[in-house]
Order: structure tokens, then C-alpha cells, then sequence
């Protein structure tokens, strides 16, 4: 099911792409994203029946990356782009069957990720400040094995699909460069390790500045500002 809404999101943008071709630069823009987040996930990390990470705090977090968006009219973006994310969280180590003879010290379970994201943008306010919802799916691909120093590793399943939505505004403050504030919640719709019912929550602030390609255009005469 998830990946038949990927497919789907990935058809409407080319079909939306073909509508209109050659596609003028004016529709285009690049971006850069940084979102410090607030993890509020799962309490625990299952190694397995016995053992595990009681969640103690959270590391400070961060998603930043690239992003394309593209203007298909002036209510709607669709946008994609690269990104990298540190979902770091410290855990204390307990296993009910263990004797481990010396105190045990929390640890930091480093979860680093590259991410793709694939949303949409749909314009509430299209002024010199706009106001828009976003909403859309990310694929997640861990980028080294997760280490403990118990040797309590928890089963990975390597990808991760999450979702997100968040409302947001943006300036445009010249021609071609536009800032932007948007307030995000994302959460996991695939489990990330076999053997824990685990799911990662956070919210960020996203802070974006993006660059259109080319001047301004109009779409059905009406100026395209953001």
C-alpha cells in the first residue's frame, strides 16, 4: 500500500510535467532546508524478548538537504529533493537475563539516515507573504550499522518510510529568492527494527531559502509570486 501511494505521487508530478513542455525556468526553484527536531517517539528499543533500550533523551536532531520545487499553477507545488537526517537518541541498556557484573552506562544508539522526500505544497495565501500546507513521503536508507557498546544491537530493516505535514510561510523577498518557515510533524509508517514495535515522532521547524532559476512567470495571467 505504501508503495502504491509512492507510485502514484511520482505519476501526478510527470503527468503534471507534461501538461505543460517544454517547462518554462520561471516554474522552477532550489533550495536549502534545516529543521532541528524534537523526537518524541517509542519508549523503548526491543533487541529482543529480554533485552533492550529503555529511551532515556533525546540527542540533538537535525534534518538539512536540497530540494527542487516546481510550480504547477499558483495554488499547488510539487517538490522532491536529497537530504540527510540525524535521529540520534540516548538509551539505557537493560537485558533481563544478563549478569553484566559492572554498571551500566547509557548510550547513544546513532541512527543517521539519507533521505528522499517526494510532497506537495497547496497554497491557503499566494501574496507577498504566502501561507501554504505541506504534506508528502520520505524514504529513509540507514547509512551505517547501528553500534552498542553492550554488544545489544537492535535488527534493522535498513529503509524507513515516513510521512509528514506541516503548515508554513514563506517571503518572497526579490525577483528569484524566497525564504520560508514551516512547522513539520513526522512520523514512521514502516517499523524501522525487526524486533521492536519502535516508531520515530518529532517535530522541526523547517528553515528554507530557495532561488527560482528564472524571472517570474504567469500562469493563466496571473503572476506567479512564490
Amino acid at each position: 500500500m505504501n508503495k502504491l501511494i509512492t507510485l502514484l505521487l511520482v505519476f501526478t508530478t510527470i503527468a503534471s510535467f507534461s501538461q505543460d513542455s517544454p517547462l518554462p525556468l520561471g516554474r522552477w526553484k532550489i533550495g536549502l532546508v534545516f529543521s532541528p527536531d524534537t523526537y518524541f517517539g517509542s519508549p523503548t528499543i526491543l533487541t529482543d524478548r529480554y533485552s533492550g533500550h529503555e529511551i532515556e533523551t533525546s540527542e540533538f536532531t537535525f534534518t538539512t538537504g536540497i530540494i527542487g520545487l516546481f510550480t504547477v499553477n499558483p495554488k499547488l507545488d510539487i517538490g522532491s529533493g536529497i537530504s540527510y537526517s540525524k535521529k540520534d537518541v540516548s538509551g539505557l541498556p537493560f537485558c533481563h537475563v544478563c549478569d553484566f557484573g559492572f554498571p551500566i552506562e547509557e548510550q547513544v544508539l546513532k541512527q543517521r539516515f539519507v533521505e528522499i522526500p517526494l510532497f506537495i505544497r497547496y497554497r491557503i495565501l499566494n501574496n507577498k507573504i504566502g501561507l501554504y500546507i505541506e504534506t508528502g513521503l520520505t524514504t529513509s536508507y540507514l547509512t551505517e550499522d547501528i553500534k552498542t557498546k553492550y554488544e545489544l544491537e537492535p535488527n534493522t530493516n535498513n529503509f524507513l518510510l515516513s510521512g509528514h505535514v506541516g503548515l508554513g510561510i514563506d517571503m518572497a523577498l526579490e525577483d528569484r529568492i524566497i525564504i520560508g518557515l514551516t512547522p513539520v510533524y513526522r512520523q514512521s509508517l514502516t517499523e524501522f527494527y525487526s524486533t521492536s514495535d519502535f516508531h520515530f515522532r518529532s517535530f522541526g521547524v523547517m528553515s528554507s531559502i530557495a532561488f527560482r532559476l528564472a524571472k517570474k512567470p504567469t500562469i493563466n495571467n496571473k503572476e506567479i509570486i512564490h
